[in-house]
């Protein structure tokens, strides 16, 4: 498939496309799930789709408009604490993760509590620690 304006289950910005899945999974669910979507074919080449990674308000608002009005619940970003307590990695554009020092959480998060280890975009465009097993809608992204 190539990614394309005219695409229509991928929104597309000029460096990222965009395809929301609003059935609910738990967090290894949803990042599972993204990469069998492609390869996708796209102007820059082949990419793998990948759960989002949504640091900046642009695109924490584009992945919530693609709820296409759903219920404004959190949705899974490709953040997690799983190796190693307090320090959340993320993986950026699908190619391996990296420590992230963000400025995107939530008043009173990360949290600290011990099984809160997975990342969800709030409809406030702010990130939450969650616990991976809690089922919430994700979006996939292919970094153009």
């Amino acid at each position: 498939m190539f990614i394309g304006p005219s695409e229509t289950e991928w929104e597309c910005t000029s460096s990222k496309c965009y395809r929301f899945d609003a059935r609910w999974l738990m967090w290894h669910h949803a990042h599972n799930i993204c990469p069998t979507l492609g390869p996708i074919t796209t102007a820059a080449g082949d990419r793998t789709p990948s759960l989002l990674f949504a640091d900046t308000e642009e695109a924490s608002r584009l992945a919530l408009i693609l709820k296409h009005g759903n219920n404004l619940r959190d949705s899974w970003i490709n953040c997690n604490e799983m190796e190693t307590k307090g320090l959340f990695m993320c993986d950026v554009d699908g190619n391996g993760a990296v420590q992230i020092n963000s400025t995107s959480w939530s008043s009173g998060h990360p949290t600290g509590y011990g099984n809160e280890k997975c990342v969800a975009l709030s409809y406030r465009y702010k990130w939450r620690d969650l616990p991976c097993h809690y089922a919430r809608s994700s979006v996939c992204q292919i970094v153009l």
